[in-house]
């Protein structure tokens, strides 16, 4: 195998989906379609352990031109699905109990 033939990082995974949302978002009404390529990103990121927290998240969408208040509410999302698939994960394997 050729050396630039490796398997992307995790991090390059959470890269690529998070570009893979950024590129053709509609920064001025987000879309349906905008919703799904960022819950696949959420799920990339989660699976990878990714660092990011909202805060990156919102970073890295203003520097990329994303009018605040749909930054915000992307990293809200963001924030809201990892503590979700986290739950989930715990409640798999027993670590976790559901409250009533």
């Amino acid at each position: 195998m050729a050396g630039n033939d490796t398997a992307p990082t995790p991090n390059d995974q959470v890269e690529r989906a998070f570009t893979e949302f950024l590129t053709p978002l509609n920064r001025s009404t987000p879309h349906q379609l905008d919703d799904n390529r960022f819950y696949r990103f959420i799920v990339v990121a989660h699976q990878s352990s990714s660092p990011w927290n909202d805060i990156d998240v919102e970073k890295r969408l203003a520097a990329s031109h994303v009018p605040r208040e749909i930054a915000k509410r992307f990293a809200e999302r963001y924030r809201t699905g990892r503590a979700l698939l986290l739950k989930k994960e715990r409640m798999e394997s027993g670590d976790e109990e559901l409250v009533d």
